[in-house]
């Protein structure tokens, strides 16, 4: 579980590490230790962490107001606006995608 990332009481956390004497077993109570490190309030912040954990790449954006508007390549522009219920659940922000020939020419 190292590396995961969940929500935890309404607010996105990521498991860094977790003690060695931490064992899942089927049908046990399992407790764990969480450390936090700090609260991300930075929106910058928030979206690209949903980026990486949604797409697995950073994906150029920028923000006006309550709008999200998001660069990406040809083939990942479906993928995107797919999720955009989902940025609009976590982040309260509309996503808009625009398709950039210069993101598909930094892919090759």
């Amino acid at each position: 579980m190292p590396r995961s990332v969940g929500q935890l009481y309404g607010r996105w956390a990521r498991c860094v590490e977790r003690a060695p004497e931490t064992v899942t077993l089927s049908g046990k109570t399992v407790i764990y230790r969480i450390n936090v490190k700090r609260k991300v309030d930075d929106i910058n912040e928030k979206i690209k962490a949903v980026n990486e954990f949604f797409f697995k790449r950073n994906l150029d954006f920028t923000v006006d107001d309550k709008k999200l508007i998001i660069k990406t390549e040809k083939d990942m522009k479906k993928i995107v606006e797919m999720f955009g219920d989902k940025f609009k659940q976590l982040l309260g922000l509309d996503v808009d995608v625009i398709e950039t020939e210069e993101a598909d020419k930094e892919r090759k």
